[in-house]
């Protein structure tokens, strides 16, 4: 991969080398020190570039957002990666009269749910079925070894008492097939008409080996409108399965120590699924010969075509999403300027599509190293290398909890290290929430070097607080 690191800077006088920062983007572990060297000053005004060059808006009904370039002009001999950032932003106003919900609840009741647990878990969804409104509708799936949908989607007017009584009679017993349970929830809401809000709801404290499977169902679920959030309960489940399932299904992921958390957890889907305003949203544009779509964080971004499509599904009232797209120049003899002519697509709730085009942004090709430097834009560089140090944390968290502390130390010091570099082009509105992220890493580093063991509780509690701060930080902005 070529490198990301444009920029020379006199004040910071010890940098990570460009190899370094290149090699850490494709995930490949370097210690910092061994490949850190003095950066001569050469000269670059790093506050030369105009933002507007570099980014476009999009305003429609009910939604807005920006597309924005990490830079605008890229070395014909050295091309270096790029990013896109797009964030997509719904009206904070909520409609008077809101768009009735569909509601899947998929509970774990295997045996490791017996106890506190499993009354816990019956007292919060028998509390969420109450604050339903008698219009919405709702499916209850149970799943230990093998899932049971329990009440098929129904209005909850003409089911809540009755299927209140069947969630207190639950008993935990058995193992755990949570591919299981979010196959039944995908077939209890595959009937639903239009016009209606659709989510699933997935609860567990286990794991098992069909994370692929389920995987896949989260995101065919997203594809036709559906969101889908995991919340993890204990410090026994695989906090990387759980977060892949809500990244998926462009929901939320979250976990709670101790049960009586998870109230709040359905509670706060309940509430986002009532002010969701905003389904389908989806930006897509052409991707010009001589560039490449690398891999995209905080979203569904793939190659449909000839086209790059960003799909960053439902949005409640207020939300914001962002999605970071990695791009690959190569250049050609003659190549033409790049260009990217994105365009918003999105649906108000129970409404026809809207789309809206933004005007082209331009990638220019130049001849030297130096140019392409003064075409950076500080803040969008900051924002995309947050969200790369949080996908790097979270390899930092899953080295931890297996074993091996010192990669995990290893992987942070070189994300505070590149953060510190972002710091140092950033304006200055930019810089409080990465100097927070710093900080946090510098918090996890203690740990990982501490001594303590990542399979301890403290350890399982320490990997599981990251995988939900960083996997939020990914899509949202504010986790630090």
């Amino acid at each position: 991969m070529a490198s990301l690191a444009w920029f020379r800077i006199s004040r910071f006088r010890r940098v990570t080398a460009l190899a370094t920062i290149a090699a850490a983007l494709a995930g490949i572990v370097l210690v910092r020190a061994s490949h850190a060297r003095r950066a001569p000053h050469s000269g670059v005004s790093l506050a030369a570039i105009d933002p507007a060059s570099t980014t476009v808006s999009f305003s429609g009904s009910g939604i807005s957002g920006t597309f924005a370039l990490s830079h605008a002009s890229v070395a014909r001999q050295s091309p270096s990666s790029l990013f896109a950032d797009v964030r997509l932003r719904a009206a904070d106003a909520v409609a008077k009269e809101r768009a009735p919900l569909s509601m899947a609840i998929v509970l774990d009741t295997s045996g490791s749910m017996s106890g506190e647990k499993i009354d816990r878990a019956k007292k919060s969804v028998v509390r969420m079925i109450r604050d339903m409104r008698d219009e919405d509708e709702v499916a209850f799936v149970r799943y230990s070894d093998q899932a049971e949908l329990m009440q098929p989607l129904a209005r909850v007017s003409s089911v809540r008492e009755a299927l209140i009584r069947r969630v207190e009679g639950l008993r935990a017993e058995g193992g755990t097939h949570i591919a299981g349970g979010l196959t039944s929830a995908k077939a209890a809401l595959s009937q639903v008409a239009t016009g209606r809000v659709r989510r699933v709801a997935l609860v567990s404290d286990g794991l098992d080996g069909s994370r692929a499977e389920s995987h896949q169902i989260a995101m065919g679920l997203a594809e036709s409108g559906v969101t889908t959030s995991a919340l993890g309960i204990g410090l026994d489940f695989d906090e990387a399965y759980m977060s892949d399932v809500a990244s998926a299904g462009h929901g939320n992921f979250a976990f709670v120590e101790k049960s009586e958390g998870l109230e709040n957890f359905l509670r706060k889907e309940l509430v986002e699924a009532a002010t969701t305003v905003i389904d389908r949203a989806e930006v897509r544009f052409a991707l010009p010969a001589g560039l490449r779509l690398v891999r995209g964080f905080g979203g569904d971004a793939r190659i449909e075509g000839n086209d790059v499509v960003v799909r960053a599904g439902s949005l409640f009232a207020g939300d914001e999403r962002r999605i970071l797209l990695e791009l690959t120049p190569s250049f050609g003899e003659g190549a033409p300027p790049l260009l990217i002519a994105p365009r918003l697509t999105w649906q108000r709730v129970g409404k026809a599509p809207e789309s809206i085009s933004a005007n082209a942004l331009q990638i220019q090709w130049v001849d030297d190293a130096a140019t392409a430097s003064r075409s950076i834009n500080g803040e969008v560089f900051a924002r995309a290398m947050s969200v790369v140090a949080s996908e790097r944390q979270l390899q930092a968290a899953s080295a931890y909890g297996a074993g091996d502390g010192r990669r995990a130390a290893a992987l942070t010091q070189q994300n505070e290290a590149d953060l510190k570099a972002a710091i140092a082009v950033a304006p200055p509105a930019a810089t409080a929430a990465i100097a927070k992220q710093i900080d946090q890493y510098g918090k996890d580093d203690a740990v990982f070097r501490s001594g303590v063991s990542g399979s301890s509780a403290e350890g399982a509690q320490k990997v599981k607080s990251i995988y939900q701060r960083d996997s939020l930080n990914k899509s949202r902005s504010g986790s630090f």
